[in-house]
């Protein structure tokens, strides 16, 4: 995993964009996210792991728990959609509730 992050320092996060640093205090700090979650059946496979920045994978992690608080379970096609800006448009469509707490957690 941590090959993973390294190789992806510099790059964009790909859900907000912005530059991917090692420095552990910052929000921009490249983590690793399960595309989907390890309670919603996810894995530790390599092809259910992403490298975004800190304050996604904190908003991600709301989300989740959000609506798990409310006893509902957020569809596996989000958490797929969601970790792609270019799938935006599919995210505000048909998961706009979801989009709406990620925003709200991500930029206040």
């Amino acid at each position: 995993m941590k090959t993973l992050i390294q190789s992806r320092i510099g790059s964009a996060c790909p859900i907000c964009g912005v530059k991917l640093v090692a420095i552990c205090d910052t929000m921009d700090k490249a983590t690793i996210e399960h595309v989907l979650p390890l309670s919603n059946g996810g894995s530790n496979d390599k092809r259910n792991l992403a490298v975004i920045c800190r304050a996604c994978n904190y908003a991600r992690n709301f989300v989740k728990q959000f609506f798990e608080n409310k006893g509902e379970r957020v569809p596996v096609e989000y958490w797929q959609c969601s970790l792609l800006s270019s799938l935006l448009p599919i995210v505000e469509h048909y998961y706009y509730d979801y989009h709406k707490i990620f925003l709200n957690a991500r930029f206040g």
